[in-house]
């Protein structure tokens, strides 16, 4: 039954598209732009908001949310934002993890991911995609702690599992020169490699030395682009856990690799360090200024809704606070897989006039506002 469900909505969804304008849609702000890089495209896009209004966003949007699933149910156009806000998210979020099987690490199939990213793209969204891998080694998850057969440095040039660690590089490569629409790629931020700076990920501060992850996110990057994917926009993304633009700047991998630089910060919002938050995206901000780069916000959230009003008087004051500020291009939530993990009020919580309000703000851009601020209205 699980096959046949994934076949069913399979074929769903790719009539779905199909009844959808098969050129890019004119919202998408590509192919229009007299340059055949589909990148350039998409970060001319990013930029033309800045300082505008702020594109907000949530991983697997269109997948699931509370009570819902779009391949067990078959449905192909929802997301709890705009349920409740009308409208989708401007930036959709996806990730790659477990890129060996028919299906991610949250059990979204691959092939639902691509018809759901074009189907993004189409209606004038942009998507991002983070990569969760398992150890190449051990093929245990994300968050496993490796020994020192399967700690990164076995897995940039010079190390004795380079060749292994191409091998998943083979598989993203396939998959983001596949995301076509008329033989014309479609352009994606992607995301690899994030949170360094904390100790959870096999890949982090615990288990490689600064220099071992520049040389795994460069070779990652450059092996990619050997294999001809030139549809990525690169976003550099560490944890909230510095205060300098030195401290920042300890795990990047250069600016010839990185095009968007961005934080993820969820505990400085738990912990009620507001005004940390706000100098962090300053620091990011200062050094997006000095070295042409796109500023973002790559991962935020209060899960479970658990600061109340979060998304007015924590969101929305950190991103408003300063003229810097303001000058963060995106910020993205994580997903709304399950009551007991959900950062995004779904209809019917106690939250969601909060949001709605939130939304509604003149700073904020979801998917509509954002079609229509392209369209000069």
């Amino acid at each position: 039954m699980r096959k046949l469900s994934l076949s069913l909505f399979a074929a769903g969804l790719s009539a779905f598209l199909i009844g959808c304008d098969g050129r890019a849609n004119k919202n998408t702000g590509t192919m229009e732009t007299g340059t055949n890089a589909p990148t350039e495209a998409l970060k001319a896009q990013l930029r033309s908001v800045q300082g505008k209004g702020i594109l907000f966003g949530q991983h697997d949007a269109l997948s699931y949310g509370i009570g819902w699933n779009a391949t067990r149910d078959n449905v192909y156009d929802r997301s709890d934002i705009r349920t409740v806000a009308g409208s989708h998210p401007a930036i959709f979020s996806w990730d790659l993890g477990h890129i060996d099987d028919k299906m991610n690490l949250d059990s979204v199939p691959f092939d639902s991911i691509r018809s759901f990213i074009i189907h993004a793209y189409k209606m004038g969204g942009i998507n991002t995609i983070s990569w969760h891998e398992r150890n190449p080694v051990t093929n245990d998850n994300s968050w496993t702690k490796p020994d020192s057969s399967s700690m990164v440095f076995n897995f940039i040039p010079g190390g004795t599992k380079v060749e292994l660690f191409n091998q998943k590089l083979d598989k993203v490569a396939t998959f983001l020169n596949s995301l076509q629409i008329d033989g014309k790629k479609i352009p994606v931020i992607f995301r690899p490699w994030h949170e360094m700076d904390g100790s959870w990920f096999w890949w982090g501060s615990n288990y490689c030395t600064h220099d071992e992850y520049k040389a795994l996110y460069r070779h990652t990057i450059t092996y990619l682009r050997s294999k001809g994917v030139d549809n990525i926009v690169v976003a550099y993304s560490p944890d909230r856990n510095f205060f300098s633009e030195e401290e920042y700047l300890q795990w990047y991998p250069g600016d010839d690799i990185v095009d968007i630089i961005g934080m993820d910060n969820y505990y400085d919002f738990v912990e009620n360090k507001l005004d940390l938050i706000v100098k962090k995206l300053e620091i990011i901000v200062d050094y997006a200024k000095k070295t042409n780069k796109i500023p973002a916000m790559t991962e935020c959230g209060s899960e479970r809704m658990e600061i109340n009003n979060w998304y007015t008087t924590n969101l929305l004051k950190v991103l408003t606070s300063t003229e810097k500020t303001k000058q963060i291009v995106y910020a993205q939530v994580w997903r709304n897989h399950r009551l007991e993990h959900f950062y995004v009020p779904f209809k019917g919580h106690e939250q969601e006039a909060d949001f709605i309000q939130f939304a509604n703000d003149q700073q904020i851009m979801l998917l509509n506002k954002f079609n229509q601020f392209k369209e000069g209205k």
